[in-house]
């Protein structure tokens, strides 16, 4: 969600999909006035899951060592 508000997306709302089991946690959607602001707001909402995605299996990583 804050992807969406750093790229200044508006009435952001966030669905919590853990016991659904679906292939994925959590469901974000957002409004944006233009094309190019969807855009920007897919490319950082990319940008921050890949980070924490790495963040994390770096840290599961180095727990087994």
């Amino acid at each position: 969600m804050d992807a969406c508000d750093d790229k200044h997306g508006y009435d952001i709302v966030a669905y919590d999909l853990t016991q659904a089991g679906v292939l994925y946690d959590y469901s974000v959607i957002c409004h944006a006035p233009t094309n190019r602001q969807v855009e920007a707001i897919a490319q950082e909402v990319r940008e921050q899951v890949l980070e924490k995605w790495w963040r994390n299996s770096q840290y599961r990583r180095s727990k087994r060592s």
